[in-house]
């Protein structure tokens, strides 16, 4: 039997998930890791994405997420994210949306890391959208 961990995933608004865990698929800067217990502690960002998390033999939960920072320590991991929403629960038209919104954002960019940033996110999330989301 592997070892659990304790995750919790948190945005701004509430905790969305906190449990004892066997494994968290997360999508980092350098893309997706996965964390187990014991894992060697890091801090890193992660990038929107989906979260694949395995709370035991057969029991899982799956998140989208939008940015954000994590901490693994060898006990607990802590994913504090933009925002998330449970797989289930996203629709294309809420991506959609959000791809809207960080394209007219272009438009005033001033600086090259603004521009680079939001590049970036609309790069993934519009991969994400790409992706069978719902079924």
């Amino acid at each position: 039997m592997a070892g659990k961990f304790q995750f919790d995933l948190i945005s701004p608004e509430k905790i969305v998930f906190s449990a004892e865990v066997e494994e968290v698929n997360i999508p980092g800067s350098e893309g997706y890791f996965s964390v187990l217990a014991g894992h060697m502690p890091l801090v890193t960002r992660v990038v929107p994405g989906s979260v694949h998390i395995r709370k035991s033999a057969g029991e899982t939960a799956q998140f989208i997420i939008f940015g954000g920072l994590v901490e693994v320590k060898t006990d607990k991991t802590s994913l504090l994210v933009e925002s998330a929403v449970p797989l289930a629960k996203l629709d294309k038209q809420d991506i959609e949306r959000r791809i809207a919104h960080a394209r007219n954002l272009l438009k005033d960019v001033r600086t090259e890391d603004s521009r680079s940033r939001l590049e970036e996110f609309i790069y993934h999330m519009s991969a994400i959208k790409s992706a069978d989301i719902n079924g």
